[in-house]
C-alpha cells in the first residue's frame, strides 16, 4: 500500500467518525430516492412570503369593504337629506282696489271702517303627499300680528269663499279682545303695513292646533316644523285711515 492510497482511507475514516455533510445519505436522505436537498433558507423564508401575501390582500379587502361601507352610509345620507317644501301659488280675487292695496271691506270695524270680511283665497300646487293645509293671515310688519289662522283644512280643499265658513278648525286672533277667527287689518292712522296671506301644505292631516285658542306664528311653525310639504303667500299693503 502506498502513501496515497493510506492517506485516503484515513480521511475516510476521520470523515466517518466526524461525520461529514458532504454527499453522504441518511435514512431520511434514502426515503428521497438517496438524494440531499439543500436547505438554502428559502423553504422557511418562502413561508413568510405567503403569510405576507395573505395578510397584505385580506388588509386589502377589509378596507375596500370599510370603503364601500362608508360610500354606502354617505349615499344613504345623502339620499334622506330634507328637500324643500313645494311652492305653492296663492291667490285672492278682489283683495286689492285699483291702487294694489286691500280694499276696505276686508278692513277691521269699527276701528278702521271696514267689514271685516274675510277675502277669497285659493292655492295650487300641492305635493301628492299633502294631507292637510293651514291658512294664516299676519301682519308682518307688526311683529306678524295674527289676524287670521285655519287649519286642518281638508287635503282636497283648495279654496275659501269671500266671506264664507272656514274650511277646517279657527284660532284666535291677536286683538286685544281675543277675537275668534278672521280680523281685518288695522294699522295705525297713516301707517303702512305690510300683510301676508300664507299657505302651508302638510303631510299629516292634524296639525295639532286647538281650535279658539291663541297660537303665534312662532308656535305654529314649531308645530307643523317637520310636515312642511309646501308653502306659498300672497303680499298686500293697507294703510290705516
Amino acid at each position: 500500500m502506498n502513501r496515497a492510497t493510506l492517506a485516503l482511507l484515513c480521511a475516510s475514516l476521520i470523515c466517518m467518525v466526524a461525520g461529514c455533510g458532504g454527499g453522504a445519505t441518511t435514512l431520511d436522505d434514502e426515503t428521497n430516492g438517496g438524494t440531499v436537498v439543500p436547505d438554502n433558507g428559502n423553504s422557511s423564508g418562502g413561508g413568510d412570503n405567503v403569510n405576507a401575501n395573505d395578510n397584505a390582500e385580506e388588509n386589502a379587502n377589509e378596507n375596500a369593504n370599510d370603503n364601500s361601507d362608508d360610500n354606502t352610509n354617505d349615499n344613504s345620507d345623502d339620499d334622506g337629506a330634507d328637500s324643500p317644501p313645494a311652492r305653492l301659488t296663492v291667490t285672492s280675487r278682489l283683495l286689492l282696489n285699483d291702487a294694489g292695496a286691500i280694499d276696505q271691506r276686508f278692513a277691521y270695524r269699527p276701528g278702521c271702517g271696514g267689514d271685516n270680511v274675510s277675502p277669497q283665497l285659493s292655492w295650487t300646487g300641492a305635493p301628492e303627499e299633502t294631507q292637510s293645509f293651514v291658512v294664516v293671515v299676519l301682519d308682518r310688519s307688526a311683529g306678524d300680528f295674527i289676524h287670521w289662522m285655519v287649519f286642518d283644512i281638508a287635503a282636497g280643499v283648495t279654496n275659501i269663499n269671500e266671506g264664507g265658513p272656514a274650511p277646517g278648525g279657527q284660532t284666535l286672533n291677536d286683538y286685544e279682545q281675543g277675537l275668534f277667527g278672521y280680523g281685518g287689518p288695522c294699522p295705525p292712522s297713516g301707517e303702512v303695513h305690510t300683510y301676508v296671506f300664507r299657505v302651508y301644505a302638510l303631510d299629516i292631516r292634524n296639525a295639532g292646533l286647538t281650535a279658539g285658542r291663541q297660537v303665534s306664528l312662532a308656535e305654529l311653525e314649531d308645530l307643523i316644523a317637520d310636515h312642511v310639504v309646501g308653502q306659498g303667500e300672497l303680499t298686500a299693503p293697507f294703510t290705516g285711515p
